[in-house]
């Protein structure tokens, strides 16, 4: 991975799962293999989150505010975040703007159909309404009353919608209102009630509205209307009950307006929902015996004595201990000469050297005597940063720039070559993560807090913010065409959301330790994981897709080829070995490290792998015949992140103070 590190990982690193650690993953690569597929044929994709048909949820949002006699300033701008939010939370969203009474009688017929098979049907609308004869009515826009008798023909009756949710059986239902302006009709008619009479809501069904039966709402004078806006702050609070969340919008808008509007709501509700569910609950103590369980779940079937020799190591009083000892021992006899294999990847630019026709088995040289066959190592750094605190950096995919984030909510971005400040931005808020899209104008953070953000670099403009997580976020990942982002947080959840808008896509939530890190491949075909803590660490492949798991090893690190058809892992912690992902075959071991690695690249174009240790000190090895080439021997420092350049000819370390220094390989012929 030529990425930047999250603090205190590894390469790549990720929670176990203590049950079944994959079922989650595997929907989130079913998922991503649904856009992408979707992306090849030109599919729009609505909807956020939705899942089988059962639990989908769908939304019809209308907004009329362009009346002839009484416009209303709100309703669209009420209307537009009401969709946007709503989408956000994972609903399928019908959205009509100042619309007729055609216009809205046919997004009722489509709100109808795409109810069917869905779980939650929700149904907004922003502008005026009146109610004639205990009848509620929507007014469109366009509409002309002489007398009220006209008003049932020429408007849509609040009860049509609700006729529709009770056709398509959704479990839940959510009727608001937000239509209790005043009548600009009421002076020709001889009813002088005013705002909307009181629903009773059917079974499964809350009916929600701005105002009391019989009362007036305000449009308010900001960009949002005062019940809009309320509502719209509590439906984001993860985890609440829906009806604690009209509470809230009740107690905020009384307050605000000082009593002269009171929210009402008329409820039948009989499932629990929540606008934004909250987390899945993680098991928040780690133990011994979970990890080694997962550590020798991926060595179990291991042909490798180097796997066994790490159980062992890591081990040395477990449950499995005779048998590893025992297959360690059979492995370490002489092995018959491996046959050569395909090339190990293609170049990724046309200017990149052509790689080998084969590649043959690594010799498995003492770091000692591989490390005599290089030159003298760099001892002092390109350059350094000044301060501390940083958490995580990141290399631009041109090679031109280098980002670096820190607990002080400054996000540098500096000449990759020289160091020299380019651009700073003060985020306010505590920074773990750092990533440049694959376009190089815009790069995502992530803060301690659980926050996202997508800014673009020349402008300097903030895109979107968000906040998915609960937690420290620690790690980034674009999708490889760049329209989408993927976030892993400290306590195992992970979130697919679009770079366009930041929408979620889709929410998953690891039931087991901490996922640290997800890794997609250059091709997008597969996601690379790596699960464990401290030293008991597995790296896992799956495919994009299928979400069948390619290959598991005990390993400390992963990063990806070019190509994305191999993988490099710290098999054991301490031996770089790439593997075919297609048939999981080892391809080359190079030499075993003394300390475990910390952190590994692939160069762009497959000739070089690069490698730190736990030392902070770079390796940098020839792919076709496992050579070392060049190596970095500054002062040790106990790495808390590091990041490649996507040739591998830089390399960032961030020690435990978080400090930063790039160093250059001295690349030897």
């Amino acid at each position: 991975m030529r990425h930047s590190r999250a603090p205190q990982h590894r390469w790549g690193g990720a929670a176990l799962n203590r049950i079944r650690p994959w079922h989650w993953l595997g929907c989130l690569l079913l998922l991503a293999a649904t856009l992408i597929h979707a992306q090849e044929r030109n599919i729009a994709l609505s909807g956020t989150g939705a899942k089988a048909d059962g639990q989908r949820r769908v939304a019809l949002v209308i907004g009329n505010g362009a009346y002839a006699d009484s416009p209303l300033r709100n309703p669209v701008n009420d209307a537009r975040a009401m969709a946007a939010s709503l989408r956000e939370l994972g609903f399928e969203v019908i959205a009509r703007e100042n619309a007729n009474l055609q216009q809205m009688d046919g997004a009722v017929r489509e709100f109808g159909r795409r109810l069917e098979r869905a779980h939650a049907g929700l149904f907004y609308y922003a502008g005026h309404g009146m109610q004639i004869k205990g009848r509620n009515f929507l007014i469109p826009v366009g509409a002309d009353f002489e007398h009220e008798d006209e008003v049932a023909y020429r408007s849509l009756d609040a009860g049509q919608v609700l006729d529709k949710m009770d056709s398509a059986k959704t479990q839940v239902n959510l009727m608001i209102l937000d239509a209790c302006r005043n009548n600009p009709f009421h002076r020709v008619f001889r009813a002088k009630r005013q705002g909307l009479a009181e629903m009773d809501a059917p079974a499964g069904t809350l009916i929600a509205f701005a105002t009391a039966p019989g009362s007036v709402a305000s449009d308010g004078a900001g960009k949002h209307g005062v019940y809009t806006k309320h509502l719209l702050k509590q439906m984001n609070e993860r985890g609440q009950p829906v009806e604690q969340a009209f509470k809230q919008v009740r107690i905020g808008v009384v307050e605000e307006t000082r009593e002269r509007q009171i929210p009402w709501e008329s409820s039948s509700l009989r499932d629990d929902f929540q606008f934004r569910p909250a987390p899945t609950p993680v098991t928040g103590i780690v133990t011994e015996a979970a990890l080694e369980l997962a550590f020798w779940e991926a060595i179990k079937n291991s042909t490798r004595a180097d796997d066994y020799a790490a159980y062992l190591e890591q081990f040395p009083k477990g449950r499995f201990l005779p048998l590893a000892r025992n297959r360690h021992m059979e492995l370490q006899k002489p092995a018959a000469p491996v046959p050569q294999t395909p090339p190990m990847t293609a170049p990724a630019k046309p200017a990149a050297a052509p790689r080998p026709a084969a590649v043959s088995p690594a010799p498995t040289l003492p770091l000692s005597a591989a490390a005599a066959a290089t030159a003298e190592a760099t001892a002092t750094p390109s350059f350094s940063l000044p301060g501390s605190g940083l958490a995580a950096a990141n290399f631009s995919s041109d090679d031109a720039w280098l980002a670096v984030v820190g607990r002080d909510g400054q996000l540098q971005i500096h000449n990759a070559a020289t160091g020299a400040a380019q651009r700073t931005f003060s985020l306010t808020q505590a920074l773990s993560a750092v990533r440049f899209a694959p376009d190089n104008r815009h790069i995502a953070v992530a803060t301690e807090g659980g926050e996202t953000r997508l800014l673009d670099i020349g402008s300097g403009k903030e895109i979107w913010r968000r906040q998915p997580h609960a937690g420290r976020v620690m790690s980034l990942a674009f999708s490889p065409d760049g329209r989408y982002l993927l976030s892993a947080a400290a306590q195992g959840d992970v979130e697919l959301s679009t770079v366009a808008t930041g929408a979620t896509v889709q929410r998953l939530h690891n039931e087991g330790l901490p996922m640290i890190e997800a890794l997609y491949s250059p091709d997008g075909r597969y996601i690379a994981v790596v699960l464990g803590e401290g030293r008991s660490q597995v790296v896992k492949v799956v495919e994009v897709g299928s979400g069948r798991q390619l290959l598991a090893v005990a390993a400390a690190a992963a990063a990806f080829s070019v190509n994305g058809r191999y993988l490099l892992a710290a098999a054991g912690g301490h031996t770089p070995t790439l593997f075919d992902i297609a048939s999981g075959q080892e391809l080359r071991r190079f030499a075993r490290y003394p300390l475990a690695i910390f952190a590994g690249a692939y160069a762009e174009n497959g000739r070089f792998v690069a490698t730190v240790d736990a030392d902070g000190r770079g390796q940098l090895l020839d792919t076709r015949d496992g050579r070392p080439v060049g190596s970095v021997r500054g002062p040790r420092v106990q790495p808390r992140a590091t990041a490649f350049s996507a040739d591998v000819g830089r390399f960032a370390v961030i020690d435990s103070e978080g400090r930063i220094a790039v160093y250059r390989f001295e690349e030897k012929s």
